[in-house]
């Protein structure tokens, strides 16, 4: 290669690089080399999506916590959240001291998407260790224990 003033090594500016139209065009060189450039994102877009589209099984996102509740609340409904990713979305039941909770047979117990709501709680019947479980056609997950008490305030 023949060393001229317009060479590589000898000139501080940087060769322009030609690979036709777009945001990578000779005269917007910085835009081509970026990481963020218009292609890459596109690109990352494409990866999230087809992420996305993957079936796994069940995640917890937020497992219950325990709960102290008030013997003289007005309000006598206990609720717990429980919540999970997969795909499929999952669905949940739950457990009290191993035991599948049946909303169907008591009406006092509601299920909406993950929570568990207890309504006209009773410390002799809903005292005890709470359960989520989430599951869908790729698996199950079974959440930590929640214990449910009640206290004088």
């Amino acid at each position: 290669m023949k060393a001229d003033s317009s060479s590589v090594l000898g000139s501080r500016s940087r060769p322009r690089q030609h690979h036709g139209g777009g945001l990578g065009t000779p005269d917007w060189p910085a835009f081509y080399s970026h990481p963020l450039s218009a292609l890459s994102l596109l690109s990352s877009q494409e990866n999230y999506r087809s992420e996305e589209s993957e079936e796994f099984g069940p995640v917890f996102i937020h497992e219950p916590g325990d709960v102290i509740f008030p013997l003289d609340s007005d309000e006598k409904k206990v609720m717990m959240h429980c919540e999970a990713r997969g795909n499929p979305p999952p669905t949940y039941s739950w457990y009290i001291n191993g035991t599948a909770l049946d909303a169907e047979a008591d009406y006092r117990y509601s299920f909406i998407d993950g929570n568990l709501i207890i309504t006209n709680a009773s410390e002799i019947t809903d005292y005890g260790r709470y359960q989520c479980k989430a599951e869908n056609s790729f698996g199950n997950v079974l959440g930590r224990e929640a214990l449910l008490q009640f206290a004088c305030e």
